[in-house]
């Protein structure tokens, strides 16, 4: 029978992670018990994530720094199975492990794609273990083909508009002052420059960890490289352009809200700003109380209640019926089936009627003072409508065969000219009419 271990560990946290040097089998430091060409004999040195070239991780117990102790096994497969099995008989993995860390790299010269592939095995203080699996791939030579020549005038286009828009911005702000900043167009304006100059600031850095993680392969042949700090650039090159080409897609709204249905859109949604903030600081509000409560409650019984964080996530997707309570069976008590209850009532009944009784107020409201709003343009929307129905008429009549005009459709025509004409004077009053 094996023996019962009697020894109880605390939480882990990272600050309070050893980081000492030690001989085989975790015995203490003689000071003559290592050889700098055994691998053996490195795998027990603690090494810094300065020195490894690697980022803290987040786990599902723990968050892990980027030190620790490594060991490459190697290229080939016979050598990889020795050192694991020294290890193995040396206690490399005893019963102070917290995290197992497996990290590999692939590359496809085909796809140029570099793959980095992260296995984590994670042992809690009761002993039980979660594994996980992280995988992403980025390109790691950029500027190799013809087309990708290409991509670079576009990025360099893109640095020149954003210098414009900037300009722009700093002229609106001095001819406004202070008035500017009353104007939510201008924080969204600021916000989406700063993102965009971030995202090239990103992309360099990026670009220069992966030369240096390529020269470091040159110069450590056999030995594990780490690209994580270039990982971590491109997510956040990749985070900063999606945010900014969100807020870009938003403005195309504005320009098209000749539209009556985009009008309405855009003007209900202005006007009703302030309603639709409040409601989203009550509705987090609301939620976050229930998620706080089932954390507490249910949180050492349900992996997704093991947190405020994602208590909240969790609980937005039962809202959203995203998720069924049939995946919690852990959930079985009243109290936490009397708490579930009262949160679909008053999250669906009241909050998101509340919701949705505010955008119909707005729209009923943008409807009404459609004709009366100055910046709907109501001519050029009718021209747009004109033209959209004009088409669809030319194009069934192209694909049935049949004539192109009839009498009555010339004579509809010219009417049709004759009020663009007239809203051409409209429009623009200053024109000489004798000379049209």
């Amino acid at each position: 029978m094996n023996p019962v271990e009697t020894v109880c560990y605390s939480e882990f946290y990272f600050l309070d992670s050893t980081n000492e040097n030690f001989c085989k089998d975790w015995t203490p430091d003689n000071g003559s018990c290592f050889d700098d060409n055994e691998a053996i004999d490195i795998s027990f040195r603690f090494r810094t994530s300065d020195e490894l070239k690697t980022l803290p991780y987040v786990g599902v117990f723990s968050v892990y720094g980027g030190g620790g102790y490594k060991i490459d096994i190697g290229p080939k497969q016979s050598l990889a199975m020795d050192y694991l099995s020294q290890l193995k008989s040396l206690n490399w993995i005893d019963l102070y492990t917290r995290a197992v860390f497996v990290d590999t790299f692939l590359f496809n010269a085909n796809t140029r794609l570099f793959t980095n592939i992260k296995v984590v095995f994670e042992i809690s203080e009761f002993g039980s273990m979660e594994m996980k699996t992280n995988t992403y791939s980025f390109n790691m030579f950029p500027y190799i083909t013809p087309w990708d020549y290409c991509v670079l005038i576009f990025q360099l286009l893109f640095i020149i508009i954003v210098a414009a828009r900037f300009v722009f911005l700093v002229v609106n702000i001095v001819k406004l002052r202070l008035k500017s900043f009353s104007y939510f167009a201008t924080y969204l304006r600021m916000a989406e420059i700063v993102l965009s100059v971030s995202a090239v600031i990103l992309y360099i850095l990026r670009i220069d960890q992966t030369l240096q993680g390529v020269t470091d392969v040159g110069n450590y042949l056999e030995s594990h490289v780490s690209f994580e700090f270039a990982m971590m650039y491109d997510q956040l090159y990749q985070e900063a352009l999606a945010v900014v080409m969100f807020i870009v897609s938003l403005d195309l709204l504005k320009p098209l809200t000749f539209n009556s249905h985009l009008h309405i859109l855009y003007s209900s949604l202005s006007n009703g700003r302030k309603e639709l903030l409040s409601y989203m600081l009550l509705f987090m509000i609301a939620i976050s109380a229930f998620a706080s409560y089932l954390h507490i409650t249910t949180g050492y019984l349900v992996y997704d209640f093991r947190n405020p964080f994602t208590a909240i996530l969790t609980l937005m997707q039962i809202l959203l019926s995203m998720i069924s309570l049939k995946k919690h069976p852990e959930i079985s008590s009243l109290q936490a089936q009397i708490v579930i209850s009262i949160f679909a009532f008053v999250m669906t009944l009241v909050f998101l009627n509340f919701f949705i009784s505010v955008l119909n107020f707005y729209f009923s409201e943008g409807k009404e003072n459609l004709e009366k709003s100055s910046q709907f343009l109501k001519h050029l929307n009718d021209h747009f409508w004109w033209r959209c129905n004009r088409f669809s008429k030319e194009f069934w009549r192209t694909i049935s065969c049949q004539k192109l005009q009839t009498q009555d459709d010339q004579i509809e025509e010219l009417l049709r000219l004759l009020k663009s004409v007239r809203i051409l004077f409209i429009l623009n009053p200053h024109l000489d009419y004798s000379k049209h």
